[in-house]
């Protein structure tokens, strides 16, 4: 659907509606592993105290929260999702445009399967996502609860009263998340999730908004369109983690 690899490793040639350039511009999260080798900026250092707060990641010790004049030009590359045709396809566009907009750890999209019920994670991006991609999601799941309740995105921070949900858990052990239920009319047809977004425990009403926006425009895509979850995957089972 996205790309393959011929034996020779050359790659097949893509249909022009699935070359929109956004698809492939976020870079590849780094390892957990190689948080020494990794030069961090620090910009403002605290005194030392007890550890309140998580470390930052060294997945995303080289990406900075975006101003608003750089988000801008990403949510106006949701123009492309007319490249797209299948729900799935307009689904990791989506993820992959919250993930450069809003910089995490890992990104998910859920789409809802008509035919066996409840939900699938049908795109899937960050560490081990292959593990993470094609998990299903009950109706009853309290975060897809959570954020029809509050008709829109929601932060929510993991420890040891709160354990991450094993979507989440499967890319390592998260802190934090922020869900963003895909809606038409009062019916939720999917949720876009973002696990450790930098901006960590206290998102501000800029990327509440930012992911609002994602899951409206994919809400007017998926729109008339059959929700056909069987074509699930991670980038790197298609190749395009290279």
């Amino acid at each position: 659907m996205f790309g393959r690899r011929r034996a020779n490793g050359a790659a097949l040639a893509l249909p022009l509606r699935m070359q929109a350039p956004s698809l492939l511009a976020v870079p590849r999260p780094r390892s957990r592993s190689t948080l020494a080798s990794v030069d961090l900026e620090v910009l403002e250092q605290d005194p030392p105290r007890h550890q309140t707060q998580p470390p930052p990641l060294p997945e995303r010790a080289r990406q900075r929260v975006l101003p608003a004049e750089a988000v801008d030009p990403i949510l106006a590359a949701l123009g492309d999702l007319s490249f797209f045709e299948t729900a799935v396809e307009g689904a990791s566009f989506g993820v992959v445009t919250a993930m450069r907009a809003l910089p995490s750890l890992a990104g998910l999209a859920l789409l809802r399967d008509e035919d066996s019920g409840g939900f699938l994670v049908v795109y899937a991006r960050g560490p081990r996502a292959h593990a993470v991609v094609r998990s299903r999601v009950t109706e009853d799941d309290p975060l897809v609860g959570l954020a029809m309740v509050r008709g829109g995105p929601v932060a929510l921070e993991y420890g040891s009263d709160c354990p991450p949900p094993s979507r989440h858990a499967g890319f390592g052990d998260p802190w934090t998340a922020m869900v963003a239920p895909i809606q038409l009319d009062d019916r939720c047809i999917g949720l876009l999730e973002l696990v450790d977004p930098l901006q960590g425990r206290t998102p501000d009403e800029s990327a509440r908004q930012t992911l609002a926006a994602i899951a409206s425009h994919l809400s007017t895509f998926l729109r008339g369109r059959p929700l056909t979850v069987a074509s699930a995957f991670a980038p790197e089972q298609v190749g395009l983690e290279d």
